[in-house]
């Protein structure tokens, strides 16, 4: 993608970005690395029958109980092998899970997405983009090298699988009430193992928060999607 085919949308919600590219009634779609399933619930309160997956044991054991509720499933697995039938799915989400990949499955993870959508399915990734926040995150996290290896592979590896490619940039405020709230969400998180609770709370961090956050933490968060649709005939 070159910077003149990206349409930067502003302020918007997720909900709004994902009713600008599809209408979710009655569709079945797949949430790859749906984590607490938040987001899968959000596809299913839109109107899909969604399945969550997520390789992280731990996480698994609480999804197992919150798919219950209806139109949620889930299934422990990775997303190099997806525990599913070909050509199922109307649509696959990664929300923020893509560059959750290990760099190296990249080739197997899009080649399962081509063999689980049916022929006019799509593809909605959102993957966030250097802000603020993350200045703070990189403190105990630095993401930069898995989150430029996820473009490269979505522009190398699943575009061209694709017919149509479209991006859209946008930012919502992301606003914690203290500086307690924003270590307790980012250290309850299974699928980071890479840092412990006493590395979110550390002084640097504190500092950091406070300084790019101000007076009423908040932090802008920006985003981009790729939308693919209808894949290639092979």
């Amino acid at each position: 993608m070159t910077e003149n085919e990206i349409t930067d949308l502003g302020c918007q919600s997720n909900k709004d970005v994902i009713r600008r590219f599809i209408s979710l009634k009655g569709l079945h779609v797949l949430d790859v690395g749906c984590g607490n399933m938040g987001f899968t619930r959000q596809l299913t309160e839109a109107g899909a029958s969604v399945l969550g997956i997520d390789p992280d044991p731990r996480q698994a054991e609480k999804n197992r109980a919150a798919a219950a509720e209806q139109g949620m499933q889930f299934e422990q697995a990775g997303a190099e092998a997806m525990p599913v039938a070909d050509q199922v799915f109307d649509g696959v989400f990664f929300a923020y899970s893509l560059h959750h990949i290990p760099e190296g499955l990249y080739g197997d993870v899009f080649s399962e997405v081509a063999r689980v959508l049916k022929p006019d399915g799509f593809v909605y990734v959102i993957e966030p983009i250097d802000c603020p926040l993350n200045q703070v995150m990189r403190h105990f996290h630095n993401e930069d090298r898995e989150r430029a290896a996820a473009q490269r592979a979505l522009r190398d590896l699943a575009a061209p699988l694709f017919q149509s490619v479209e991006v859209v940039t946008y930012y919502s405020d992301s606003i914690f009430e203290s500086f307690e709230q924003f270590a307790d969400r980012f250290s309850s998180r299974t699928f980071n193992p890479h840092y412990s609770a006493e590395d979110v709370r550390r002084d640097a961090v504190r500092q950091a928060f406070e300084t790019l956050g101000g007076t009423e933490h908040r932090f802008q968060s920006p985003k981009q999607v790729m939308y693919l649709k209808n894949r290639v005939a092979r």
